[in-house]
């Protein structure tokens, strides 16, 4: 039955017939019957949906539902978004794969602490040179819920970056303030997660490393670099959702020691002389902005 449905996972693909079998195998590992597998497929050229049509014949957990235009990653997402029943949404990349119970480790930490906003837990990304874990950005207390309120909100983005993989996110939430990916080809995540963390009244991080994000795929849905001016539309879009929502005093300074980490990350993927001097010039603006920010405390 759908109502039992405690996590709606999300999984975006787009010619992913190297990957899509090892996403799946590591999620229908998860026996828990408190979950649904929703594949958006962006009209792939290869044989992905084959592939997830042959995991349906065996778990009827699993649905695929195919669009009628290659987009984006964001896109898929909403098209999911629009699909699922859970009470919290996990999007997972089709190149990337969880640990074995990881549902159950998270459906256990949702009952006990009672239904928390935001759930972050670490993830390890696979390069060509090996592993790295990531974990989150502060010395906050692990499996205790955490309040927003006894926060210091200026640094609150920085608590954990805007990836979606490694969280679980609260419908409800999301469906109540409008919360949805940009239909952009690199940053999606960004508006997503932070005006996401905006709504949240609160957070809990398991320290568990329950996500695998693989970057050696060559069509990797995350390896999109070279977009220069997404970052700044993703952060411009944000910023009018914290102003339109009356809130964005209140987030001023976390949201733009965020859009500088975000374009920090951009200049440091580029080469191009032209964004290179843009990045620097908006970087340079917003330390002066954090500066008067400091000085009207």
């Amino acid at each position: 039955m759908r109502e039992n449905i405690k996590i709606s996972i999300i999984i975006p693909c787009w010619n992913s017939e190297n990957t899509i079998a090892r996403c799946l195998e590591s999620i229908v590992a998860n026996q828990s019957d408190n979950i649904e597998i929703i594949c958006i497929d962006d009209c792939s050229t290869d044989n992905t949906v084959d592939i997830i049509d042959s995991f349906i014949q065996r778990d009827r957990r699993i649905h695929v539902f195919k669009k009628h235009e290659h987009t984006n990653a964001g896109d898929a997402r909403n098209h999911g978004i629009a699909k699922a029943a859970g009470l919290y949404y996990w999007f997972i990349d089709s190149d990337d794969f969880i640990a074995p119970e990881s549902i159950e480790i998270c459906l256990n930490k949702i009952k006990k602490y009672f239904y928390p906003d935001l759930i972050i837990f670490p993830y390890k990304k696979i390069t060509g040179q090996g592993y790295e874990r990531h974990t989150i950005h502060s010395q906050a207390d692990t499996n205790e819920v955490v309040e927003i309120k006894n926060l210091h909100l200026e640094n609150y983005y920085q608590l954990t970056s805007p990836e979606v993989w490694n969280k679980l996110f609260k419908s409800e939430l999301i469906h109540e303030n409008r919360i949805h990916f940009q239909s952009i080809k690199s940053s999606n995540d960004i508006y997503f997660t932070r005006a996401y963390m905006s709504t949240t009244k609160n957070y809990l991080y398991i320290d568990e490393l329950l996500y695998f994000h693989d970057r050696t795929i060559a069509n990797s849905i995350g390896t999109y670099r070279g977009l220069y001016l997404n970052t700044i539309h993703a952060n411009q879009e944000l910023k009018e959702y914290l102003i339109r929502n009356n809130i964005y005093k209140e987030f001023k300074k976390t949201f733009l020691k965020s859009y500088k980490s975000n374009l920090k990350h951009e200049l440091k993927n580029t080469r191009k002389a032209t964004y290179k001097a843009l990045y620097t010039l908006i970087i340079f603006l917003i330390d002066i902005n954090l500066r008067i920010c400091s000085l009207s405390r």
